[in-house]
């Protein structure tokens, strides 16, 4: 991981291996999916690809909707989705080490679950996401 993506949820900047985002793009209602979980938000056709579309706020356990239309298409191991974002900061360089992957932060087991680590900055601290986590169907 060279290059990450940043965006927001709520207040916390989240980043994801820029090789693993597909495109980014804007979401239109989706269609709803009956007995999904609460955060698949349904379903959209992207360029003739229906694929789900996550809320990563709901995925965590936070309360709200997303602010914006921004969505991120990733793909992890076959796996393709729609990541429904508050707003996109940009990409960064990053250099691998630089991750902490033990903080009292990742002491809960849902952020252990879902983050891979935290880059820390002088800025606000990014929280790397674990992408086949939160592709993952298992509700952990």
């Amino acid at each position: 991981m060279e290059t990450i993506i940043v965006f927001k949820i709520g207040d916390e900047c989240i980043g994801i291996d820029i090789r693993k985002v597909l495109e980014v793009t804007e979401v239109h209602e989706p269609v709803m999916v009956p007995q999904s979980a609460d955060y698949v938000l349904g379903l959209v056709n992207v360029r003739g690809d229906v694929i789900p579309v996550l809320s990563l706020r709901k995925r965590f356990g936070m309360k709200g909707t997303e602010q914006s239309n921004v969505m991120l298409i990733v793909e992890d191991d076959g796996r393709v989705a729609g990541l429904k974002v508050d707003a996109l900061l940009g990409t960064r360089k990053i250099k691998e080490g630089k991750i902490k992957k033990t903080s009292e932060f990742l002491a809960a087991k849902r952020e252990k679950n879902f983050v891979y680590g935290i880059y820390e900055i002088d800025e606000k601290p990014i929280l790397i996401l674990n992408l086949a986590k939160a592709l993952s169907k298992e509700d952990t």
